[in-house]
């Protein structure tokens, strides 16, 4: 499937960019209920402002909620997941300002937010960098991702910061099959 793409920006995203097709595309094609959309952190590499950042992601989240067709769009019946970004090494504040933007949408079409930043930065406020995000400074950290994340306090969700990103992914998912699609849910 598609899911990802290393580099690619909230724009390219929209447009089909990196051999990935448009967004849209990949939504009507496998159908999803629930859309996980962290997107920012080569935005910032970019130097793009957190205002157009914002308006793809808006953008995008109209393609997640909404199909577009012939005589009039349907809705798509997906639930979009915002997620905000890491902290990123050199990049502080252009990540808090995207992270504000993506908590802004959340907050105005009353989505499910995973606040990935807010918790490596309550785990590792200080030491975040070679820890939860890996020595090049941009992408969560490997090591232990296979570790039981309630084991030892949760010490592995403190040291692997993709253990942590797919841990908060599934917990916000969990909450979302309960809550929203009215699964019954266990474990």
């Amino acid at each position: 499937s598609y899911t990802a793409q290393s580099g690619i920006r909230t724009n390219q995203y929209i447009d089909g960019s990196y051999n990935l097709p448009p967004v849209k595309d990949m939504l009507d094609a496998y159908n999803p209920q629930i859309v996980i959309i962290m997107l920012g952190t080569n935005d910032a590499s970019a130097n793009r402002p957190a205002a157009q950042v914002s308006a793809d992601l808006e953008t995008i989240i109209a393609h997640v909620l909404w199909r577009e067709g012939r005589p009039a769009r349907t809705y798509r019946g997906a639930i979009p997941v915002l997620s905000t970004i890491p902290p990123k090494k050199d990049d502080l504040q252009d990540v808090q300002a995207y992270n504000a933007a993506i908590a802004a949408l959340a907050r105005k079409y009353k989505l499910p937010l995973i606040d990935f930043y807010g918790e490596i930065m309550k785990r590792r406020p200080n030491d975040w960098l070679g820890t939860l995000i890996s020595g090049d400074g941009v992408h969560p950290s490997a090591g232990n991702a296979a570790a039981d994340p309630y084991a030892n306090n949760g010490e592995a969700l403190r040291n692997s910061g993709l253990l942590l990103r797919c841990f908060l992914t599934v917990q916000k998912v969990k909450e979302i099959a309960v809550k929203a699609l009215n699964l019954p849910f266990t474990g």
